[in-house]
């Protein structure tokens, strides 16, 4: 089964967590009251074509990947930290961009600039995404992988919310029911 997975850093060491297809969110709606204190991460996201090995290959994996898409974590906290740890759902745009990105992820929420970072930041893709197989024994086709971020998480409030990428690229969503 497909599964969503982020990588993050933590104390500048990269930590992997994994998470079920269901929190992928989908509609130009998405509904906030559910989560205790969400927040949002603009990032970018690939969706594997084909399963990647632990220990495959720079080219292997670059051919595993569909492409990038522009993606909007949306973070929540747990009941026993008031830290924003827990994935609490993600947004994924349509428009597929190539592997090699310049530029930067700019999001907006209300017309208001919140958020801004350069995508290189976020590293070489096909690189992280074979150190990430090697750590979790492979990957497999229809695996998305959020890559990172490069900006802080916002909090999210109800409104409309658009993320700006790469290209032209753009993912909107209303955000309704802040908690």
């Amino acid at each position: 089964m497909a599964k969503a997975i982020r990588l993050k850093e933590h104390n500048s060491t990269p930590v992997v967590e994994t998470f079920p297809p269901e929190v992928h969110i989908e509609g130009p709606a998405v509904g906030l009251a559910a989560f205790r204190q969400p927040r949002l991460e603009p990032k970018l996201a690939v969706v594997l074509a084909d399963d990647v090995p632990a220990g495959a290959l720079p080219g292997d994996v670059a051919r595993a990947v569909t492409g990038v898409f522009l993606t909007v974590d949306i973070l929540d906290t747990t009941a026993e930290s008031s830290e924003c740890v827990a994935g609490g759902g993600f947004l994924l745009g349509e428009q597929l961009l190539p592997l090699e990105l310049m530029g930067e992820l700019r999001l907006q929420l209300d017309g208001e600039l919140v958020a801004a970072g350069s995508v290189a930041r976020l590293g070489d893709p096909v690189t992280r995404i074979a150190w990430l197989a090697s750590e979790v024994d492979g990957l497999h086709a229809g695996d998305t992988v959020l890559l990172g971020f490069p900006v802080a998480s916002v909090p999210a409030p109800s409104g409309t919310l658009l993320l700006e990428g790469p290209l032209g690229a753009m993912l909107s969503a209303d955000l309704r029911g802040a908690a």
